[in-house]
């Protein structure tokens, strides 16, 4: 992973580090002077990107709970959270999220005149690349999940603060409870005694993860972590930080309001899409409704008609009837017509099958008499030719041949016991 130049701001004192254990630079007196001498090391590795990481004792990281509001109601709060934040200038970040199905909102602003504004600008005009702005007690959070899991119950973070002593931060789940810095046990046991009239169970439920060796021995559920830098090494890898930082300004403003307008707009379609399509289906209900009422009146008919009937033999009759009537040909005159064929042409049922499905269907075995010289093909095809005549709307299909090898095959001599066989299908519309 490529290094980065982390700077860690703090009341006290400005630390540089190139990545997270090779310190660079450390300033405890004249923070103001401490930029020019910043940017003589800086200067040296122009193309290698800078992360700010705040961690001050007052800075003000605020979270307020909201009710149930719908998308374009939550773009009209943050608009007059983002009016409010413009009439006082400055940088500020935020992002919604939620616990326990209820919505909180996040956020931090740095006006015009706080102390930080000065490192915001001067961070922002070096020809480094922004690695991003990081408030360290927020980061500790996702810190905290991944180290003691995911977790409903309230945890704190123990880590040192350079020479000023150690900060304690406490969640639960994804709200930042409380930020401290403590000089020993009694900093501590104020802050969980102060907590503890809001979440009367935070004794019971704590869990503690410590980069500090020296743990107070009163708190219970401790994990401590061999490796001080640990905080510092997760800063360095996390790709983006968990609030967006940016200059609040009338364009972020604007920019809001025309989504706000876009938002509104799509809201406002998607309305008049559905009442047009409530509106097409009374209308389809209104024409409907005679015809339902006609069959309501055909069916309170059709059971008078059929009170004191027994309605099954009746539905097998109609079934029959149905079956019969789908099958109109009538087999006595299609064998009258096949009989007089086969007579005329001197050709010889062998055997016959009728078969009455989807459609009807005869298969037929035939033998042809034999006339010594004309070509058996010859005598087929008039065969074929006079059944498409008696039944024009057929379909006639030779299963076999009379033939051995050859069309032009003839009769040579008459022979009383093997003439040629041919097969045939006739399928009726």
């Amino acid at each position: 992973m490529k290094k980065k130049f982390l700077l860690y701001l703090t009341d006290e004192e400005v630390t540089l580090y190139k990545g997270a254990n090779e310190k660079l630079y450390t300033c405890k007196e004249n923070l103001k002077d401490a930029q020019q001498q910043l940017q003589n090391v800086l200067s040296n590795s122009p193309k290698v990107s800078l992360r700010l990481l705040i961690d001050r004792n007052h800075q003000s990281i605020q979270e307020e709970k909201l009710p149930f509001l719908l998308p374009w109601d939550r773009m009209r709060f943050l608009s007059h959270k983002k009016a409010e934040w413009q009439t006082q200038g400055g940088y500020v970040g935020f992002h919604f999220f939620k616990q326990k199905r209820e919505a909180y909102f996040r956020w931090v602003h740095v006006s015009q005149k706080d102390s930080l504004i000065s490192w915001l600008s001067w961070v922002k005009s070096l020809p480094n690349p922004s690695g991003g702005i990081f408030f360290v007690p927020l980061e500790a959070g996702i810190f905290l999940k991944k180290t003691l899991s995911v977790s409903n119950n309230y945890q704190m973070i123990l880590y040192p603060l350079s020479s000023a002593g150690m900060r304690h931060v406490i969640f639960k789940g994804n709200r930042l409870l409380l930020s401290r810095l403590s000089q020993g046990e009694e900093d501590l046991k104020s802050s969980l005694h102060f907590l503890s009239r809001t979440y009367p169970d935070i004794h019971e439920s704590l869990d503690v993860l410590s980069l500090i060796k020296e743990t107070p021995s009163f708190l219970p559920h401790v994990k401590i972590l061999s490796d001080p830098q640990a905080l510092l090494s997760f800063l360095s890898a996390q790709k983006r930080p968990s609030l967006s930082f940016s200059q609040s300004s009338s364009s972020s403003l604007l920019r809001l309001r025309v989504a706000a307008g876009v938002a509104l707009l799509s809201m406002l379609f998607l309305t008049g899409y559905n009442v047009y399509q409530g509106l097409d289906y009374k209308r389809k209900v209104l024409t409907l409704s005679p015809e339902i009422g006609f069959l309501k009146d055909r069916v309170r008919y059709l059971n008078s008609l059929l009170k004191n009937t027994n309605v099954p033999t009746l539905r097998t009759a109609s079934e029959h009837y149905h079956y019969l009537r789908a099958r109109p040909l009538n087999p006595i005159e299609a064998f009258e017509k096949l009989s007089f064929l086969l007579k005329k042409q001197e050709i010889h049922l062998e055997n016959l099958r009728w078969l009455h499905g989807q459609k009807l269907e005869i298969m037929m075995s035939l033998v042809m008499e034999d006339k010594i010289g004309e070509p058996l093909a010859t005598h087929f095809e008039r065969f074929l030719l006079a059944c498409k005549d008696l039944f024009p709307k057929s379909q006639i299909h030779v299963i076999k041949g009379p033939f051995n090898s050859s069309i032009r095959e003839i009769f040579k001599t008459p022979s009383p016991t093997s003439l040629p066989l041919a097969q045939i299908k006739i399928i009726f519309p």
